[in-house]
């Protein structure tokens, strides 16, 4: 479990045992976030190629609005060095939060893939 701040950590899911799960998309990922050791959410992403896609990302209601989510995606960021979306098939919370790493991170998109990705360098 790598602690990103002091009540906030995040680990592999167990059920990864820390390798790719392979699925007929590509292969899946799963990161679970703790607050105070209490699970308030994951990041799910997958890799196709070499890009890693974002493929779900959930917080627990009562934990949104605090940075969570936030610091899900730039966590798969900092571990695969770079992250990528279907920008069309984004929700709105997740607009948001991309909209605040490419103000941080290099990024490219690619319009007629319809990709945004970010990278860590």
């Amino acid at each position: 479990m790598k602690r990103i701040s002091k009540n906030f950590s995040i680990k592999l899911d167990q059920k990864s045992s820390g390798s790719w799960k392979w699925y007929r998309t590509g292969s899946h990922l799963q990161y679970i976030a703790y607050y105070e050791d209490v699970e308030i959410g994951n990041i799910s992403v997958f890799k196709n190629g070499v890009k890693v896609y974002v493929n779900t990302v959930f917080v627990k209601t009562n934990y949104r609005g605090n940075g969570f989510g936030y610091k899900l995606y730039e966590y798969a960021l900092k571990e695969h060095g770079c992250l990528s979306t279907l920008y069309f098939s984004a929700s709105d919370d997740a607009k948001r939060v991309w909209k605040k790493l490419i103000k941080q991170y290099r990024y490219n998109t690619d319009f007629f893939k319809e990709t945004l990705t970010v990278y860590l360098d």
